[in-house]
């Protein structure tokens, strides 16, 4: 006869779980929001504003995890060039880092007689990078305004594709979000993040657009849309030397997008952020007064109405410069999109205010060109034409390989009292003192075990969820317990009876755990699909404790101490008599647990021993439950295998 169990129904009529999650983090955000707002309506003066944005200037970078300059010259060189009726176009590869090669085109117009204005045009996500349709035309109006144009492909976009087999002629990992996320997602181990690399190519960018004689550069603007206005929008946040900047479909604010369900792929993951009160205004602000067109559309995933929201802000910070007129909202009735009538608005405005020229322009009809006519490799990929081209892929290697160097350094008291340390303080912060309050659901019984199930809470706003299984004959004795910390919690009662039924037998009382959102307890759908796949419930409530300076990690190892105390607490049963079973992936929580609190015996059956060897040096790895067990920053001071006793 099989082990008894109440049915999910059962559980979530006694007490509403499946959105406990998500409204713990959404209200934690929104208390940061509304913290946020109240700071900045503090401000009342420029010098106020000045050094506020010098402390969150600090903050952004440091929270990136830093720019990753390494002091390597440009080698910039121009590869081809072509004269259209208007203007000269020059392919042009450089290196931001040691052998990272970025690929760009630089636009001149016709006729320049000195050093003139120049546009930074950053790529959203468009597999073709910098030939993509839409980007084509932006840069087409852009020369038409006269101005120079510099356009990037980002990291795993047109000529720099990071994931193609060039043997067997096909992608391992397709362009774009999922090649951002390959290595974007276990990067955030090192504590250094994705958006940071892109932010180095991107100010290298400016570097070379420095050394050009045709550029002013005291002219130089940055545009550019979705993924490309994120970029912008860091670009604005981190480096001076822009005049004026005009990113497109991004600017919208923290609290809007969070409530749409949305996800974020790694390039738009600002870690911490959010905790210190960062949000889309802050970019502006540093910015302020320098000229700044923020270009939306009005039926944006990027919620219009924290576009409105930022733009109304912003417009008392350029106040306070008596530079109101410097700043200013297109919007067109469109989807998603850097679109033609956007792309003529941005011209104008970087002609009004770098080359000081008012003009009126129209979208045209413009004739692509070919994907081959920006081409700076035969074969449109710096993978396997360029001999010994680096990758996201090595930068982050090359980065685990110094961390765990430097951590080994230790001996290992030192390092391992500093990763307890560090665990500690992680796994605590955030968490709010509260007491259990068990509730007993009624217990069932197979004639030799009495299963019992039992919720508590591990934080004020969350439950967290137990069967309790000992033998009928044993009911009124105290018992040591086997606490189950296992990667689908309750939901491997049925696959794992005979295991149980030993452990009774062997005078146990068995305790299978659901940590928060697994199990009995499972997270409800956020969007469609399984809510463990990248971009689903989970994928995108990680995402949002990053930017809270949280984890999964941290929350569900939280978990596991809480419901050790809870056993000794309700049950009477010291640490030292129980015993975390811990197991898959999900084990890694316990394995914390049992790191910090040592009173406790630990047992680890195929638990994830490593990040780096099986999140990071796996070359082509595509995303499978990752961002739940990846603690941000962890590998400076501990991977799995060293916390095991």
């Amino acid at each position: 006869m099989a082990i008894q169990l109440l049915s999910h129904d059962d559980v979530r009529s006694f007490y509403s779980t499946q959105n406990q999650l998500k409204d713990h983090i959404y209200k934690r955000s929104q208390n940061y929001f509304d913290s946020a707002k109240k700071t900045r309506a503090s401000i009342y003066v420029k010098e106020q504003l000045e050094s506020y944005n010098k402390a969150m200037k600090d903050v952004f970078l440091q929270r990136l995890g830093g720019i990753p300059y390494d002091d390597e010259p440009l080698n910039a060189r121009i590869t081809s060039v072509k004269e259209f009726d208007d203007h000269r176009m020059e392919n042009v590869i450089f290196t931001s880092r040691k052998d990272t090669y970025v690929t760009g085109t630089m636009y001149i117009p016709h006729g320049l007689n000195e050093p003139s204005a120049a546009v930074l045009l950053l790529c959203g996500h468009a597999d073709e990078g910098r030939w993509f349709s839409e980007y084509q035309i932006v840069a087409h109006m852009l020369i038409k305004a006269g101005l120079i144009v510099f356009a990037m492909d980002p990291v795993g976009q047109g000529e720099r594709v990071s994931y193609y087999d060039n043997e067997k002629n096909e992608y391992i990992i397709p362009p774009c979000v999922e090649d951002h996320d390959v290595m974007g997602i276990p990067a955030t181990a090192t504590g250094r993040y994705l958006a940071s690399y892109f932010l180095c190519d991107e100010m290298r960018a400016i570097d070379y657009m420095l050394t050009r004689p045709e550029i002013d550069p005291k002219r130089i603007g940055v545009t550019g849309n979705s993924g490309g206005g994120t970029q912008t929008m860091a670009t604005m946040a981190a480096d001076d030397r822009i005049a004026a900047a005009a990113p497109a479909t991004f600017v919208t604010n923290r609290e809007c997008y969070l409530y749409t369900g949305q996800p974020q792929d790694s390039e738009q993951i600002w870690y911490g952020c959010t905790e210190f009160g960062y949000d889309h205004i802050n970019p502006i602000m540093n910015i302020a007064p320098k000229p700044l067109a923020i270009l939306a559309v009005n039926y944006d995933f990027f919620a219009i109405e924290g576009t409105l929201e930022t733009y109304a802000e912003a417009q008392r910070f350029y106040d306070m410069y008596g530079k109101k007129e410097n700043i200013c909202l297109y919007r067109d009735n469109y989807t998603h999109s850097y679109t033609p009538y956007l792309a003529a608005r941005a011209a104008e405005f970087f002609a009004k205010h770098l080359l000081n020229k008012d003009i009126s322009l129209e979208p045209d009809n413009y004739e692509q060109k070919p994907a081959s006519t920006y081409f700076n490799t035969k074969s449109g990929r710096v993978r396997g034409e360029i001999d010994g081209a680096r990758f996201l892929y090595d930068d982050v290697n090359d980065l685990a390989d110094a961390l765990y160097k430097k951590r080994h350094s230790l001996n290992d008291e030192e390092r391992l009292s500093r990763a307890r340390e560090w665990l500690i303080e992680k796994v605590n912060a955030h968490r709010t003192p509260y007491d259990f309050f068990v509730r007993r659901l009624k217990p069932s019984d197979d004639g030799e075990l009495i299963t019992q199930p039992i919720l508590w809470h591990s934080q004020k706003d969350i439950f967290n969820f137990a069967f309790l299984i000992r033998q009928k004959k044993l009911a009124n004795k105290k018992l040591p317990v086997w606490l189950a910390v296992w990667e689908n919690g309750t939901k491997e009662i049925q696959d794992n009876e005979a295991l149980i039924r030993q452990k009774c037998s062997e005078g146990y009382e068995v305790a299978v755990l659901d940590v928060t959102g697994v199990g009995y307890i499972e997270a409800a759908q956020i969007n469609d699909g399984n809510i463990k796949a990248q971009y689903k419930t989970m994928y995108k409530l990680c995402c949002d404790l990053m930017f809270i300076d949280d984890s999964l990690v941290a929350l569900r190892s939280w978990d596991v101490l809480r419901a050790i105390e809870m056993l000794k607490s309700e049950y009477g049963v010291e640490d030292s008599n129980i015993t975390l079973s811990c197991k898959g992936d999900y084990g890694v929580y316990g394995v914390i647990a049992g790191f910090i609190n040592q009173n406790v015996k630990i047992e680890y059956d195929n638990i994830l021993e490593s990040v780096q060897e099986s999140k990071i040096k796996p070359w082509g790895l595509k995303y499978n439950d990752d961002l739940p067990v990846i603690m941000p920053g962890m590998l400076e001071y501990f991977d799995y295998c060293e916390l095991k006793r």
